[in-house]
């Protein structure tokens, strides 16, 4: 179905989308931990 670039486009893709999920993780724990210093 797909061409090998296209793949690797695609990789390239979830990789970047994996490392924004990753960093949006640390956020929302440092939000929570904030939350949780202020309640």
């Amino acid at each position: 179905m797909f061409q090998g670039a296209d793949t690797e486009a695609l990789r390239r893709t979830a990789g970047r989308m994996g490392q924004e999920a990753m960093r949006l993780d640390e956020l929302v724990a440092s939000l929570l931990a904030t939350i949780d210093a202020v309640a």
